[in-house]
Order: C-alpha cells, then structure tokens, then sequence
C-alpha cells in the first residue's frame, strides 16, 4: 500500500513520523533538521501574483537553497531554471482526471496530486487552517481534496488537537454535529 505523510508547518508537523514525506516548501528546512525522510516539496505560487511581494523573499531564497542543496522534486507552476529539480506541476492531467480546478493552496494542490498517484494512506501533519488567519479562505479547498479522497476509499488522517480541518465551526458551536447537538468526533 502506498501511503505517504503531507506536512505543512503548523502547530504538530514535528510529530509527523518517518516515511514519504511530501512538504510545502517552508517545513522542508524542519523536516530536514529532524532528520527523517524527505521525499517532495511544493510551492505552488506565480511569485508575481504572491500578495507579500514581487520578489523573492530572504525566506524564499534560503528554501530554494536547501531544495537545490538536498536534490528534491520541487512542485511548482512552471520549471525554474534556478532550482534543477523544479518540476512543472500536472495541473492539466490532474483537473482532466478529477475535472474540477478548485485549489486554495498548496496543500490542496498535494492532495491531489497523491490521488492522482494513487496513493492509499494520506496521514497530514502541521496542517491547522486556523480561522483566524489567511488560512480561513484556504480551508475549504483542502477539505474539499480530502472529500474527493475519502469519497474514492483513500484512508486520510488529519493529525494535530490544533487542527480546524474537518471541524464545524458552525452557529452552534465549534465541534459540534449539526443537528444532533453532540460533539464531533474523527471517524
């Protein structure tokens, strides 16, 4: 069975355990440091339409660095001569395959990619999606990847007490099953 392990750089990626590792571009220096498996990393910006600049960031270059440094697949829009092992992201296969574009974020964008790979285990570490963030219009997306996989017999877990994916966050209560009035519960 293929399984493989998404990380993204919220509050619990470091209790992501060993094995294929795919990680946004800003948790590979982490991931690095701990010493376990690295396998892809992602980062599915157009740099001109990034919101905080239309340049590279300090942050930005030190990633390509170390993407460059460890020879990892980097995911990105288009294939940058400036990190060899840049690959243009299947975009065209993938929304041909699941016909749909609907991506909020990188993270979206990798579970996708692992469906359309067909992995069978998706376990998502230091992925919160706080509500009070820039993560609260991303959100939905994920969720969205995660319901595509679940509803084809992917077993995706989402790890981490402060997680907000696959959580109500409704007008009766955060965690609460609509319409039952019980608290909801991971399946």
């Amino acid at each position: 069975m293929k399984q493989i392990v998404i990380l993204g750089r919220g509050v619990g990626w470091n209790s992501a355990p060993d094995g294929e590792c795919w990680a946004v571009c800003s948790a590979v220096g982490n991931r690095f440091v701990q010493g376990k498996d690295l396998n892809r990393s992602f980062d599915i910006h157009v740099l001109s339409q990034h919101p905080q600049s239309k340049e590279k960031s300090v942050k930005h270059i030190a990633w390509e660095r170390m993407v460059n440094e460890l020879n990892l697949p980097h995911y990105m829009p288009e294939v940058d001569p400036a990190i060899p092992s840049s690959r243009k992201y299947p975009l065209e296969q993938i929304v041909n395959k699941f016909k749909t574009d609907y991506f909020t974020n990188s993270i979206a964008y990798m579970i996708a990619l692992a469906l359309y790979e067909g992995v069978e285990k998706i376990d998502i570490y230091g992925v919160n999606m706080s509500l009070g963030s820039e993560y609260a219009s991303e959100k939905a997306g994920v969720e969205f990847w995660i319901g595509i996989g679940i509803g084809a017999g992917v077993d995706i877990t989402v790890h981490g007490k402060e997680t907000e994916l696959l959580i109500a966050n409704g007008l009766y209560g955060k965690g609460n099953l609509y319409g039952y009035g019980l608290k909801q519960g991971r399946a």
